[in-house]
């Protein structure tokens, strides 16, 4: 079975546990040879303080006994006295040191208590030869002196015994000593050796099992970075054989996203390109061919100035050289020369990389579109001119039939008149209204922007839904000092503000009210039109403004319109740089359409008269 390597925390458990217990080990084995050397120490200390007591003992006695022999010589008997007074004392001091030295051993209590008896005797018989001297007793003092030597004969024997006792414990404490500190240096020296040995051991396994399955994911990343194949799997079940496993699958990860990227790249409509700063290609997908007749290999640094149409040079560099100034994202359209040297409408999507020093580009090609664009100016043309103006005409010869310029018509005849200019009016109603959206759209409607009073498009939207809100029997009211002035075009103001209005009026019961709140905003101005109708659905509220959407499928039917009326609206308040909506009224009754526009206008002054 092949060896697993245990987790982090165990190896992290080892690297402690196992130094931190030689260590405890070997202070434990200090610690018991310092107090081993230190109780031979002491067992040293005891046997020289014995031994230096007894010896003062053995000197007070003969300093004592000299004294006796003075004592039959002197002429002055009370100063003998007080000097025998001082030894007794002295020799009662060493005799009790000696007591508390021998306390706790035994055998050397036991030859201590002999030899205090022997002493003790000795000074029994000092004293009885003092008083002896005293008295004359000649023969007294004989009989003293020749028991007062066999004690101490006997005495200084048996403390020569326990000298000599005392010695050879203080040879063999020191025997002790020395060996005591030779093991104490081989414990030391044996206990750095391993420590260093255990570390080294420690560091090995530490290496093969870490460092080096570390270092090899080090050199996976690196080959990662490099796009080399990785190195074999770590294995285990550590933490480090997961980071490894968890890294395989980050590259394996990164290889599907690196493989869709270059496929995204590589099989894109689209040409997908990076220039540099210098203006040159540095790479570009295989859309080229596609698109622009020319390979990648041919493109790569060639100057983008190179592949544009002459008339669109000056403005696509500009373009660039702005982007680039700004750090930013942008778009602009050129025509690209394609290898047969015609000519294709692109449009460029640039964002600019100050890490990479590069503009990364997607150009989608646009011709289609622009062909799209031409058909409808052509279209627009075709209606404006040979639609529209016929039925001018014949609104006009209806007009002249019911003011009887050609006679006298029968009932019949004005009612089917009425019936016809209807329809012509409605037909040229939904033409106008068409044309007018195609214009907004393709930027060829005229904006006239000038300083606009609020209350007074209000005023005039109201005149002209003022019969219509009389037949429907629908109050319209303003709320408030609509006085606010802002740049826009009233005209075009009162023509959204007319379509709000008859909406509401068309969708409100009767009896009900239509109001119009304004509010000023900070840098705009906002316009409410209240309704009490059956309101817009949630899930319709974006879709209104489209071209042609009502909110039931039979409401072109019964309420009339062409549908274009909001998606009309919603393009003249875009176009003057504001914002269109709708939102349930009060109590969830009814809808409230707003608007809000700048009070000064969002186009460029270039611009205000096209859009």
């Amino acid at each position: 079975m092949r060896f697993q390597e245990p987790p982090l925390s165990k190896k992290t458990f080892t690297l402690v546990a196992l130094p931190l217990a030689f260590e405890l080990t070997f202070a434990l084995v200090l610690i018991f040879l310092s107090q081993q050397y230190e109780a031979q120490l002491e067992s040293e200390r005891h046997a020289r303080d014995v031994t230096s007591h007894l010896n003062q003992i053995l000197r007070l006695l003969m300093a004592e006994g000299t004294l006796a022999v003075s004592t039959r010589i002197s002429s002055n008997p009370l100063e003998q006295s007080g000097k025998r007074r001082v030894l007794d004392d002295r020799i009662k001091v060493e005799t009790s040191a000696v007591k508390d030295l021998v306390a706790g051993h035994p055998a050397e209590e036991e030859a201590f208590n002999e030899i205090h008896g022997l002493l003790t005797d000795c000074l029994k018989i000092l004293a009885q030869n003092k008083q002896a001297t005293l008295e004359g007793d000649r023969f007294g003092m004989i009989k003293a002196w020749g028991s007062l030597n066999k004690l101490t004969l006997k005495l200084q024997q048996r403390m020569d015994e326990l000298i000599i006792q005392m010695n050879n414990l203080q040879e063999e404490t020191q025997t002790q000593q020395t060996m005591t500190r030779h093991a104490f240096a081989a414990a030391l020296f044996l206990g750095l050796l391993v420590n260093v040995l255990i570390a080294v051991a420690l560091g090995i396994l530490f290496h093969r099992g870490t460092i080096r399955r570390l270092n090899t994911l080090m050199d996976n990343t690196q080959r990662l970075a490099a796009g080399k194949e990785l190195s074999p799997a770590i294995e285990g079940i550590d933490e480090i054989a997961r980071l490894d496993h968890t890294f395989r699958q980050m590259a394996a990860l990164l290889e599907e996203a690196n493989r869709k990227q270059r496929a995204t790249f590589e099989n894109a409509v689209d040409v997908i390109c990076s220039i540099d700063k210098d203006g040159r290609f540095a790479s570009v997908n295989p859309a080229s061919v596609t698109v622009w007749g020319l390979s990648p290999e041919d493109l790569q640094g060639t100057r983008i100035s190179q592949i544009i149409f002459k008339d669109d040079v000056n403005d696509t560099l500009e373009k660039i050289k702005q982007i680039i100034a700004d750090q930013s994202f942008g778009s602009f359209e050129n025509r690209v020369i394609k290898s047969d040297r015609s000519l294709v409408d692109m449009n460029w999507t640039a964002q600019w990389s100050s890490e990479e020093k590069t503009l990364f580009c997607v150009a989608h090609d646009i011709t289609e579109r622009k062909q799209i664009d031409r058909l409808k100016a052509d279209f627009v043309a075709m209606v404006s001119h040979d639609l529209r103006t016929p039925l001018n005409s014949v609104q006009g010869f209806l007009e002249l039939l019911g003011a009887e310029a050609y006679g006298n018509l029968s009932e019949d005849g004005y009612d089917s008149l009425e019936i016809t200019e209807a329809s012509v009016k409605r037909l040229i109603a939904l033409i106008n209204d068409l044309l007018d959206l195609e214009k907004m759209e393709s930027g060829m409607l005229e904006l006239r922007i000038a300083k606009t009073d609020m209350k007074s498009v209000l005023s005039s939207s109201i005149g002209s839904v003022i019969s219509f809100a009389k037949q429907a029997d629908v109050e319209v009211t303003i709320n408030g000092d609509a006085h606010l002035i802002l740049e826009a075009d009233n005209d075009r103001l009162v023509q959204v503000v007319v379509n709000l209005l008859s909406n509401a009026i068309k969708f409100s019961p009767k009896g009900e009210r239509v109001t119009i709140d304004v509010a000023k905003m900070p840098d705009a101005v906002r316009v409410n039109i209240r309704d009490r109708g059956r309101g817009v659905p949630e899930k319709m509220r974006e879709s209104i403004f489209e071209r042609f959407k009502q909110v039931e499928l039979n409401d072109e039917r019964k309420k009339g319109g062409s549908g274009l009326g909001l998606a009309i609206c919603k393009a003249i308040i875009e176009r003057h740089g504001g914002k269109i909506g709708v939102e349930p009224g009060e109590n969830e009754v009814g809808s409230v359409f707003w608007f809000t526009l700048p009070l000064t206008a969002s186009i460029a002054p270039a611009e205000k008269a096209r859009v």
